[in-house]
């Protein structure tokens, strides 16, 4: 086993695919436009453990635990969302805002398949169950927001990376629609990033422990990191 925190972050962008507004009225529909390219997507391995599954040391499993932030802004700011009775609702602000956004985050367990055919090359594919700890409409003329309830507590995810040195591109889909049925739109996140994962510090063993078997090799993995938080 290897043992990793602090890792695998990803930094990129978030874009809803599938929406269906079924049940909205058509002056309704159209209010999950997005503002793409300030629709962020932040996330990051808070702890990671490592199997590895040959003797090479080509293929390993990882299981680890982390958070995920994705802001989903509008294109038209002159909106926000709240909850009209338990449906998620287009709200019309009296005057446009500088932004109006959507913000979750999330805590997944990911389970990482990795193949690394060749020194510092490295191919992962990723399945998720991520947890949803939170939602809120955020619109700033000044700063304002509130929670929102009709998304998926629960939503299931795969994705793939592929990375050189540390640094590659990742994609990740949402199977599970975000929002809660008939309370929301149908709607899935389709998120594209680019993809960081830092390389470990290993312990040298000391007298007390030059006994070790070469065909059983220990190590102490450590990772560091200092990954902003929120962006606003």
């Amino acid at each position: 086993f290897q043992f990793k925190a602090i890792t695998d972050m990803e930094l990129g962008f978030t874009q809803l695919t599938g929406v269906d507004y079924a049940g909205y009225t058509p002056q309704e529909e159209g209010f999950l436009d997005q503002k793409l390219g300030s629709s962020f997507h932040f996330s990051f391995s808070v702890v990671q453990m490592r199997l590895l599954l040959n003797r090479s040391r080509t293929l390993s499993l990882g299981l680890g635990l982390q958070y995920t932030l994705d802001n989903i802004r509008f294109a038209d700011s002159g909106i926000t969302l709240d909850n009209v009775g338990r449906r998620l609702m287009p709200v019309v602000l009296d005057e446009p805002a500088d932004k109006s956004k959507v913000v979750t985050s999330l805590l997944g367990i990911p389970v990482r398949l990795i193949y690394e055919p060749v020194r510092h090359f490295r191919i992962s594919a990723v399945a998720y169950s991520d947890f949803m700890l939170g939602a809120d409409a955020i619109y700033k003329k000044p700063k304002e927001k509130h929670s929102l309830s009709g998304f998926r507590t629960y939503q299931f995810g795969v994705g793939v990376s592929v990375s050189y040195y540390g640094l590659g591109f990742y994609t990740r889909y949402g199977i599970t629609p975000l929002f809660k049925a008939v309370l929301a739109p149908i709607a899935m996140l389709f998120r594209l990033e680019s993809y960081v994962y830092y390389k470990s510090v290993t312990r040298k063993p000391n007298s007390h422990e030059t006994n070790i078997a070469d065909n059983d090799p220990q190590s102490c993995l450590l990772y560091t990191s200092d990954a902003a938080d929120e962006a606003r």
